[in-house]
């Protein structure tokens, strides 16, 4: 099956693009992150702003010796999102950043 065949049957997944993360699209549908991001770049839809609200929790979690691929399992991010923010958090607390 073709791949146009496939989002075709999955209209609902398609209607997500550009609304949630790719990589939310990617998880519900069972498709690759970057083939989610290549149709909807190829449908010329921006792609959503991911924005998420630390907890002190959190902040605390990224902030420790806990490998950044651990913790974004643990948290549900991205790698690239938990190495941002401890940098960001090094930043705020004075450190080498």
């Amino acid at each position: 099956m073709s791949w146009g065949r496939r989002w075709k049957k999955q209209r609902a997944a398609v209607r997500l693009l550009g609304k949630v993360p790719d990589v939310e699209v990617a998880k519900k549908t069972g498709r690759t992150y970057r083939a989610v991001q290549a149709k909807r770049k190829r449908l010329g839809i921006p792609a959503s702003r991911e924005w998420h609200a630390y907890t002190a929790g959190e902040d605390e979690l990224i902030g420790s010796s806990v490998s950044p691929p651990r913790v974004a399992e643990l948290l549900g991010l991205r790698i690239d999102q938990v190495k941002g923010r401890r940098r960001r958090l090094r930043r705020l607390r004075g450190g080498d950043g």
